[in-house]
């Protein structure tokens, strides 16, 4: 929705790449498929890294999940129908909204947990 919004309201134009690899139409920035991927992975990233018991396991998952956010970037760059902006653009909401997400989720765990011990 936040990615939609600021596409209307923006209107940047996509690149005028002579073979694009994929056709796409629309407005560019920010990146809708950078933005989702990396809302859904932050919040993932978040849930396994405090589960995990290790260190190591922590730096692993933040690692893959970091790949993961750069792959989609650089493929939406690669098939030529973002600019290198867009896409940073739009890992910049998705972390957002990740967050906020992740937020919300902790913060309802947190409540759930105060009432039944009020109970």
């Amino acid at each position: 929705m936040i990615t939609r919004v600021l596409k209307i309201v923006l209107g940047r134009p996509r690149p005028a790449v002579a073979e694009q690899l994929v056709y796409v139409a629309g407005y560019s920035f920010p990146s809708g498929h950078s933005s989702g991927i990396t809302a859904l992975l932050t919040a993932t990233a978040l849930h396994t890294i405090e589960a995990a018991t290790t260190r190591a396991q922590r730096v692993v998952l933040g690692i893959f999940h970091a790949l993961l956010i750069l792959g989609v970037g650089w493929s939406r760059i690669y098939l030529g129908v973002h600019y290198p902006t867009d896409v940073v653009a739009g890992i910049c909401v998705g972390v957002a909204c990740g967050l906020a997400a992740h937020g919300l989720l902790r913060t309802r765990t947190i409540v759930r947990q105060i009432r039944a011990l009020l109970r």
